[in-house]
Order: structure tokens, then sequence, then C-alpha cells
């Protein structure tokens, strides 16, 4: 039962510390309907520590410094439903 509750702390711990390094923008002006959330999920690359055989092996020749957006999700929830649009270039 410790070895269980342990877990359970772990993995909670784990998701908090996961949800506290989320960059949160308010947008104004910009508000969903009652009762609904929509969330706005952008991931970035980073290529700048790359090898010139990695950067090979990924075709990123010439520029491949600095951050990219490499995947965009919109998520909208209302109650208990829940619905994901995706864009990955």
């Amino acid at each position: 039962l410790v070895i269980a509750l342990g877990f359970v702390i772990m993995v909670a711990a784990a998701g908090l510390s996961a949800n506290s390094k989320i960059t949160r923008v308010d947008i104004d002006g910009l508000r969903p309907a009652a009762g609904q959330r929509n969330i706005l999920l952008v991931g970035s690359d980073n290529r700048d520590e790359l090898t010139r055989r990695q950067r090979r092996r990924l075709n990123t020749y010439g520029d491949s410094e600095g951050n990219r957006t490499d995947t965009i999700l919109l998520l909208s929830i209302k109650g208990s439903n829940a619905a994901m649009l995706s864009r990955s270039p």
C-alpha cells in the first residue's frame, strides 16, 4: 500500500511539474462560448546543437539555427467532450 501510494504521489508530482512549465497567454477579445475552453498548444524544435551528420540525415542544410514551430494543436473542451484539431507542417 505504501509503494502504491508513493507511486501515485510521484505521478501527481510529475504532472504538476510539467503543468507548471507550460507558458500560458491570455488573448483579449478571444473568449470561448459559455462552458467551453479552448487551448492552443504549440510545439517547437531547436536544431542548434545538431552535428553535421545529423543535419545531413535530417536534410537540414543551410540555415537550421533557432527555433521552429513543428506542431500546432487546438484543443476544445466542453463539459466531458473534447475535440482536437491538429496541423503539422
